[in-house]
């Protein structure tokens, strides 16, 4: 065999290899559509797919204004009246987007409106159950919730006097984007404290029922960025944490305010304005025979 032909041979058998190789990284590829209609087959991925209520409106985003959302949808291709209400607001014409709750302009005042960045206690029928886990020999208690993000029918125990209404507690406490606690400049004392070790305190009490929470407890994902378990991370977002409590009097803890017990239905969350006014957004709807609509809307619908 002459050189040429040897050096023919040797290239073959390397892309040979380079083609086996190839195949072989290939082979995750080669599943078939049937595959998904097949009982045992080897997983190329696991999808989970949330289809709850709640999945059919947006995820909470702190840094969005929703009252003014609200405001600008209320008022989307309508035309004012020419008049005011007591609180010198102007009245629109409801032909378009409608607030399905009320029927009503109560969300668009502003003095109904929550302020955006203080904490509430909001009363809601989410339902508390308890739970017992063992694990290597130790037996934790665990508290699990409904879903309290659902605007259609959990969040208006209160309306339509929400600022004003029993059902919703003022904590003279304000948190900024950065998880910052302060008192709201009323006179009043806040309501939400942190403590020498950090934990989060209502009128001096750390949180009943389970809830004893860190002010901030940072955590690394996979990729390197840092989120915030603790209580002010998860009231900037998802914008709610659970307060242990199953009742609450508007000036203080008392002794009516005792811890929630499982299968209770009405229990309080604490909330920042913003997600009271996420919720208010979220219940507007397109209005029967009201043009123009999105292409596919109908009356009722989400707006």
């Amino acid at each position: 065999m002459n050189p040429e032909q040897n050096a023919y041979f040797r290239l073959a058998g390397w892309g040979s290899v380079l083609l086996a190789v190839l195949f072989w990284l290939s082979t995750p590829a080669l599943a078939r559509d049937t595959d998904i209609y097949q009982v045992h087959v080897k997983q190329n991925c696991y999808i989970l797919l949330d289809t709850s209520e709640s999945m059919d409106f947006g995820v909470y985003q702190n840094s969005i204004n929703y009252a003014s959302m609200f405001d600008y949808l209320f008022t989307l291709y309508e035309t004012p009246t020419g008049a005011t209400d007591s609180d010198g607001t102007l009245v629109y014409t409801h032909t378009y987007i409608n607030d399905t709750i009320n029927n009503s302009d109560i969300f668009f005042h502003t003095s109904m409106q929550a302020t955006k960045n203080k904490i509430y206690l909001w009363e809601g029928a989410i339902g508390v159950t308890t739970a017992s886990v063992t694990n290597a020999g130790v037996t934790q208690t665990l508290t699990v919730t409904g879903d309290p993000t659902d605007p259609g029918y959990l969040w208006y125990v209160g309306y339509p006097n929400l600022v004003q209404s029993p059902y919703l507690i003022d904590t003279h406490t304000l948190i900024n984007s950065s998880g910052v606690l302060s008192n709201d400049g009323s006179g009043n004392a806040s309501r939400l404290t942190v403590d020498a070790n950090g934990h989060m305190r209502f009128d001096g009490n750390l949180l009943p029922f389970n809830q004893d929470i860190l002010q901030h407890q940072y955590a690394t994902l996979y990729n390197g960025s840092i989120i915030d378990n603790g209580f002010s991370g998860l009231l900037n977002a998802p914008g709610y944490y659970f307060s242990g409590y199953q009742t609450v009097s508007p000036t203080g803890v008392a002794s009516g305010d005792v811890a929630a017990v499982s299968g209770n239905t009405n229990i309080y969350f604490f909330v920042t304005g913003n997600w009271i006014n996420m919720q208010s957004m979220y219940n507007l709807h397109y209005v029967a025979g009201s043009t123009p609509q999105p292409a596919g809307a109908v009356a009722g619908a989400d707006a």
